[in-house]
């Protein structure tokens, strides 16, 4: 039995970052998901800063979409648990995005090196405000 789906690991400071698809033949739809902890260092309204930043992260994923040969009526979600949010305790964060080919125009290694180019720069970028709205970001639960 073939195995068709396939799945990178992309270098990101700070996220668990990965890319694939289901069918790596015909990779029409392929996904990301992010995953990190997030940690408020203030008690201000931690859920209106999150929504401010993925906000300005999907946009910038939807311009990324457009300029690459993607719908731009893709599914990009969050899950977060705001009622459990207080300062200095972290909490998971997970980023997920599908997204299909407008047409199977690159193989799923061109793909790759697409993502890897750009999209890591928005994933830095989406980083990068969350420690600008007083959030701290890691890989890991544990404490440096």
């Amino acid at each position: 039995m073939k195995r068709y789906n396939k799945e990178y690991k992309l270098i990101c400071d700070d996220i668990d970052l990965r890319f694939g698809t289901v069918n790596r033949f015909n990779p029409l739809t392929c996904y990301l998901i992010g995953k990190a902890w997030i940690s408020p260092n203030n008690e201000t309204d931690n859920k209106q800063n999150f929504l401010e930043c993925f906000k300005s992260f999907k946009n910038n994923l939807k311009e990324f979409l457009k300029s690459n040969n993607f719908h731009t009526a893709s599914i990009i979600d969050y899950d977060v648990c705001f009622d459990t949010m207080v300062r200095g305790k972290k909490n998971f964060m997970e980023i997920n995005a599908v997204m299909k080919q407008k047409e199977i125009t690159a193989n799923i290694k061109q793909i790759k090196e697409t993502f890897e180019k750009d999209f890591i720069n928005i994933m830095n970028d989406f980083r990068s405000n969350l420690i600008q709205y007083n959030f701290t970001v890691s890989k890991s639960n544990t404490k440096k």
